[in-house]
């Protein structure tokens, strides 16, 4: 049934979605108004751009899956030994290929979670079973394994977060959410703090979206963000400091069904429980590690034998590691963000996650590791706070400084092998078929960190003697099969090998980077 109602010289026509009439309503068009015609050249301008910011971003994911499959292969080693020592050699000794002497004083004291353990061993088994026995080539595909789950991760938490920002600066929030210069080291690193990351992002994706959404949270979706949160909390465990910042904004700001609390709640309870059991199987009887590394690390206080710092600690982290210039414009967002944006449950993630660390004593830069992938998004907000078309030259400028330091931080990450170059090293030594001795000193020992082995990465056959004073090299002989291990910064020794005849044949760490 139609109807019409001539008033005027225009006529205006729109569709009812709930009864599919067509109505007519008669007047003059109104300035926010389209005609027909005019609105069909609208539709096809935004579909044009939709679909241009479509496959810039499409373009920008790809690039970014390339620097982080470069950065996977450069990558050898681990940032920090516990990258190695409790996952894979944790993972080896329940299979038996090690024994306990070669892993940390925490398997003993059952403090660790062993949720990723067990997903390595499944993941080296699966890759044994494929053929790959190459200690290196494992290695590479856990940083690669890694890399794909934080990819599909922040995808996930642009399209969730994408809205809160405007839509010509979508492009360069995707590319800052994976080409911020230390996202793509960080995301290869095999570690607890980057798996835990993955579960943490998709978790607060979801609650950006319940926080967009005028409705209430279904149970269905409380219960898989419980869950979401629980997996995260059991890769590592201080991410719970997290967990009550989103639970504090829950009651605080979004202030809605407060039953659907106890629903998530039964999802994180429900992952604990499970994981109790995978912890009790792991250890060989039956043990909480949340609780054993409460009590050894805060209540005894070991943590802090490893060092002890201010509680701003990682205000100066902030400020000074990612560079000053960048790392100033991140403690800038995270500031403006706190003001403009505390609405945001990501921004009480960050707030309440980088507060809880800065109240322990011991405090290092890796624990900040989930928190890089919130910065993307807090310096797209800080940026359409402050910008000015007034002031746009010296923002051109501030970008192009932004761009081109973020770049070349990106091409060092990309090139250089983790932490000091031991990877690199290690690998040398294990292709080069003909080396069967490795000389060094105790302290240059690369198959040895601390008093732990790193028997994973040693060929068999090849022995190491530490106890020849290398000062001696004139009155060592190297044999064919040699390889003498000296440090970058030892000009003394490199001297002396050079003077005994010796030549460089291999830089762990290139010489445009170290």
């Amino acid at each position: 049934e139609i109807s019409a109602c001539l008033v005027g010289s225009e006529m205006c026509i729109r569709d009812s979605p709930d009864t599919g009439l067509h109505h007519i309503g008669a007047g003059k068009l109104s300035a926010g108004e389209m005609r027909d015609d005019e609105k069909t050249r609208h539709n096809s301008m935004m579909g044009h751009r939709h679909k241009t910011w479509s496959d810039a971003r499409t373009a920008l994911t790809l690039l970014s899956a390339a620097v982080f499959l470069v950065t996977a292969y450069s990558s050898n080693g681990y940032f920090y030994p516990d990258e190695h020592f409790q996952l894979i050699e944790f993972a080896r000794w329940k299979t038996g290929a090690c024994t306990s002497e070669t892993v940390p004083w925490e398997l003993a004291a059952h403090i660790r979670p062993t949720l990723q353990p067990i997903i390595t061993i499944i993941l080296l088994k699966a890759m044994e079973l494929c053929g790959a026995s190459d200690p290196f080539v494992l290695a590479l595909s856990l940083r690669v394994v890694m890399a794909a789950a934080v990819m599909w991760s922040v995808c996930h938490f642009i399209r969730c977060t994408q809205s809160s920002i405007m839509p010509g600066h979508i492009n360069a929030y995707t590319a800052l959410s994976f080409l911020l210069w230390f996202i793509p080291y960080i995301s290869v690193r095999y570690s607890s703090e980057t798996m835990s990351a993955v579960f943490l992002l998709l978790a607060a994706g979801m609650a950006c979206r319940m926080a967009e959404s005028p409705g209430e949270v279904s149970a269905k979706r409380a219960a898989v963000m419980g869950i979401l949160l629980g997996v995260a909390f059991e890769f590592r465990y201080q991410t719970m400091f997290a967990v009550l910042g989103l639970l504090c904004w829950y009651v605080c700001v979004y202030r809605r069904a407060y039953t659907r609390i106890a629903i998530a709640a039964a999802g994180f309870l429900s992952v604990i429980a499970m994981a109790f059991l995978a912890d009790s199987w792991f250890y060989g009887r039956p043990v909480f590690p949340p609780l054993d590394y409460f009590r050894e690390n805060i209540i005894n206080g070991v943590a802090a034998t490893f060092g002890v710092s201010p509680w701003y600690e990682y205000v100066l982290m902030l400020l000074g590691r990612p560079t000053h210039f960048i790392g100033t414009c991140m403690l800038l967002s995270l500031l403006c963000s706190c003001v403009r944006h505390f609405r945001s449950p990501m921004v009480w993630i960050v707030v309440f996650f980088i507060a809880g660390h800065s109240m322990a004593d011991h405090k290092e830069l890796r624990f900040l590791f989930p928190m890089a992938f919130f910065f993307p998004i807090m310096l797209i907000w800080t940026w359409e706070l402050i910008y000015t078309p007034r002031l746009k030259a010296p923002f051109a400028v501030l970008a192009a400084a932004f761009v081109l330091t973020d770049a070349g931080g990106l091409l060092m990450l990309a090139a250089k092998p983790a932490k000091n170059g031991r990877g690199n090293a290690l690998k040398y030594v294990y292709d080069n078929r003909e080396t069967t001795r490795v000389i060094c000193t105790h302290e240059n020992n690369i198959y040895r960190v601390s008093s732990l082995d790193l028997e994973f990465y040693r060929r068999k056959g090849i022995t190491v003697d530490e106890d020849i004073d290398l000062y001696l090299l004139g009155s060592i002989s190297p044999k064919r099969g040699d390889a003498v291990i000296i440090t970058q910064g030892d000009i003394w020794r490199r001297q002396m090998a050079e003077n005994a005849g010796l030549k460089l044949v291999y830089r762990s760490v290139p010489q445009w980077v170290g």
